[in-house]
């Protein structure tokens, strides 16, 4: 089912609009607070907001400017949380029932439906048991199949692994991305909230990215992480991103940065951002001899160690270097540094 969603939420400072094709799966990315849950809640119908028009399949479900609105339990609209949110006082078949039965199922129809969904994602023999009994694993089973039970038109899922161990992660996405290979295939849609990479790679087919209440990008999931257009995207991408104005060698920043680039870049004088690995980020003490196109002074502001290789943060760019480089070049905050990047290195993409 396709949506089409356009949002105002004022006190939120939330303004945006999203469309989302029959079939497919979108990721919502961006810092805490930057407006994904209210993108949810809207969705779902546990938010009322003030200006908003919402359409599922072509069927207008909100209108503020009419006074269409319809209820959450007729929106055909599944939710999984972060945290399971399992009736303490039902047993697994019963909780996964709720919906279906909710819906005007009987009861031995109901019960049929939540044996198949918990035969389809793997925990039959968990189906006697109390959510109090479940490990943080199988309850979340528990609870997307609960979610999926009522089969929703719209699968909501609000970083439904963040409060799961980390062994148990893998398992679910893998669980999960089977579940959304099926539900593409029959023409269901899915939104997913999430701050993992690996999540939005493995789960998503398209992403938005939201900062301060709007869209600031969104196309093909690869696309965005791999020429993002925004410094929250690029983080997530594990890549330096740097804004300002293309020029006929790259770009120029509002610091004053020059950035030297090869292959195509936008029209001189666009907005524009230079998107590099960290990887490609040479550290010396002192500029080095001949004639690099990039070489940055900087401040070195942070550093990170990973195994035997380090995150060095500075006030321009990151570098990824090794521990032995961080010892030899006593990288330190405060340090101050020289950053040489190839021009091959650097990518500039038009805003």
């Amino acid at each position: 089912m396709s949506i089409a969603l356009r949002l105002q939420v004022p006190e939120r400072d939330v303004d945006l609009a999203l469309d989302v094709a029959a079939g497919s799966t979108l990721g919502l990315v961006g810092p805490n607070g930057a407006g994904k849950s209210t993108v949810l809640a809207a969705l779902a119908g546990t938010l009322r907001p003030p200006h908003a028009r919402l359409e599922v399949d072509g069927h207008v479900l909100v209108d503020t400017a009419t006074g269409r609105w319809t209820p959450p339990y007729a929106r055909g609209v599944g939710l999984l949380a972060q945290e399971p949110l399992l009736f303490p006082h039902l047993d697994v078949v019963a909780n996964v029932a709720f919906g279906p039965r909710s819906r005007g199922a009987s009861r031995a129809e109901a019960e049929r439906i939540a044996h198949d969904r918990l035969t389809e994602l793997g925990c039959t023999d968990l189906a006697d048991r109390r959510p109090g009994t479940l490990s943080g694993g199988q309850a979340a089973r528990v609870a997307l199949a609960r979610a999926l039970a009522p089969d929703p038109g719209v699968l909501l899922l609000d970083e439904p692994m963040a409060a799961l161990d980390a062994a148990v992660v893998p398992q679910l996405r893998t669980i999960l991305a089977q579940v959304l290979r099926r539900r593409r295939d029959a023409g269901r849609t899915a939104v997913l909230v999430t701050h993992d990479v690996l999540d939005a790679l493995l789960l998503t087919d398209t992403l938005a990215v939201v900062e301060h209440g709007r869209v600031v990008d969104v196309g093909p999931t690869q696309r965005v992480l791999e020429q993002p257009r925004s410094v929250f995207a690029a983080e997530l991408a594990g890549l330096n991103l740097l804004r300002g104005t293309a020029t006929s060698p790259g770009l120029h920043t509002p610091e004053g940065l020059v950035v030297h680039a090869s292959g195509s870049t936008p029209p001189a004088g666009a907005p524009a951002v230079a998107v590099l690995d960290p990887a490609a980020v040479a550290v010396h003490l002192e500029a080095p001899a001949g004639s690099p196109r990039n070489v940055w002074p900087a401040t070195v502001t942070a550093v990170e160690p990973r195994g035997r290789r380090a995150l060095v943060r500075t006030d321009v760019v990151s570098a990824d270097v090794t521990v032995d480089a961080v010892a030899d070049l006593l990288l330190e905050p405060g340090r101050r540094v020289h950053l040489v990047v190839k021009a091959s290195e650097v990518q500039v993409h038009g805003l």
